[in-house]
């Protein structure tokens, strides 16, 4: 995911002058292999010391795992950066939290509050009135109507959908290709057409 959103952060700030890409922060000093980019690997999330002039794009899709770095990065105070393609379609009445990424080809319509550090991937559709919690990571191709309420920390599985005026509980999830019809309870997995659940957390 980190080299996806490297491609998508080079679109949204080829104008900018004043911002430039540094380098990508892993725990694995290896993760790119042998790949060619053109910025490397210039530390360790645990080890990074942020700096006042720097601020990071998180490309992590776990929302757990996401929301465990992310509290420790805030703790020593670092910046966050929201990323919005270009090629995004933004409607009216939009709220976007810290540090979100809403990749290419997303049309996010009206009167739409999304938290932070949502992560939302390419050509999924939000509809008006929705409210997406924090540290939510929706996949590619996922339609999520009107008037839905999603809870913090959700995954969506790719090309899930969500009929309007349906409730997702805190830390669910959606499988890939669901059609949720009902509302999902709090830690519930759901999976099919129509989504039932098939795990829940304990």
């Amino acid at each position: 995911m980190g080299r996806e959103v490297f491609s998508w952060l080079s679109h949204e700030i080829k104008d900018k002058k004043d911002i430039s890409i540094k380098g990508f922060l892993d725990d694995n000093p290896q993760a790119l292999g042998k790949l060619s980019y053109p910025i490397r690997v210039i530390g360790g999330i645990s080890d990074y010391q942020p700096k006042n002039s720097e601020s990071l794009v998180v490309a992590i899709l776990d929302p757990k795992i996401k929301k465990q770095i992310v509290e420790s990065l805030v703790r020593k105070g670092a910046n966050f950066y929201t990323l919005i393609h270009p090629s995004a379609i933004i409607g009216t009445n939009l709220s976007i939290g810290k540090g979100c990424v809403i990749c290419p080809g997303c049309i996010l319509t009206n009167d739409i509050t999304i938290g932070d550090f949502v992560f939302i991937n390419a050509s999924s559709t939000i509809g008006h009135d929705t409210i997406i919690g924090n540290f939510t990571s929706i996949n590619g191709k996922v339609e999520i109507t009107g008037n839905v309420e999603v809870g913090v920390e959700c995954l969506f599985g790719v090309g899930a959908k969500v009929i309007p005026k349906r409730r997702i509980g805190n830390g669910a999830t959606i499988g890939a290709g669901s059609v949720v019809i009902r509302n999902v309870s709090s830690g519930v997995t759901v999976f099919g057409n129509p989504a039932k659940s098939i795990w829940t957390a304990r």
